[in-house]
């Protein structure tokens, strides 16, 4: 078939379509242009260390999974936000979050602490409710969201290399929310899982 502009098109829903020979919903190898990418200095000016690479430059997908108490808990790399420094989805019973974590590649100038920012974000959606009319946006962090996000935050800071400036950003988002299982120590345990997969000196 084609349209007015003598361009082929398919009849097709594209949900329907074909999927062609080449294209692939995950790359299991890395590809030519991607080399292992030297990690970010311990410290401003200092050079990194020989052997430390960039450790999620393959991007590929894997799934690891533990049976912790009465339930499973998996941890999902390389299917989602793929342009992170690291990634996870992190899932125990119904309850799943995607904690991603991004590094600055060169330090702040001009200060004498860690700039580490935590977000913790629990979307209504993620329990099937959906406000509507005036609340259906979603607001300011509420005061349990700012609590979690500084009970990610402190397992985590100490853990950093002494003397590293650069910007950081964890953001922990709760896709699916159960009643029994509560995700702030899911998150926490996400948070650690992306910082240790991504070129940060964690």
């Amino acid at each position: 078939d084609r349209d007015v502009t003598g361009v082929q098109t398919c009849a097709l829903p594209i949900w329907k379509r074909p999927r062609p020979a080449h294209e692939t919903i995950f790359r299991a190898q890395p590809a030519a242009d991607e080399t292992p990418r030297p990690s970010r200095a311990t410290k401003a000016g200092e050079p990194a260390p020989e052997g430390d690479e960039k450790k999620m430059t393959a991007k590929k997908f894997l799934r690891e999974k533990i049976k912790v108490g009465e339930r499973e808990l998996s941890v999902e790399i390389g299917r989602v936000a793929k342009q992170a420094s690291g990634s996870v989805v992190i899932r125990y019973g119904d309850t799943m979050l995607l904690v991603a974590a991004v590094g600055a590649d060169k330090p702040r100038e001009g200060i004498d602490f860690f700039p580490l920012t935590v977000e913790y974000r629990e979307h209504n959606y993620a329990a099937g409710r959906i406000p509507g009319n005036y609340f259906r946006r979603e607001g300011r962090p509420g005061e349990k969201e700012v609590l979690t996000a500084r009970m990610i935050d402190r397992p985590c800071r100490p853990l950093f290399t002494e003397g590293y400036r650069n910007e950081t950003q964890v953001i922990a988002s709760v896709i699916s929310a159960d009643d029994e299982n509560d995700p702030d120590v899911i998150a926490i345990t996400g948070a650690s899982c992306a910082l240790y997969l991504s070129d940060i000196p964690f």
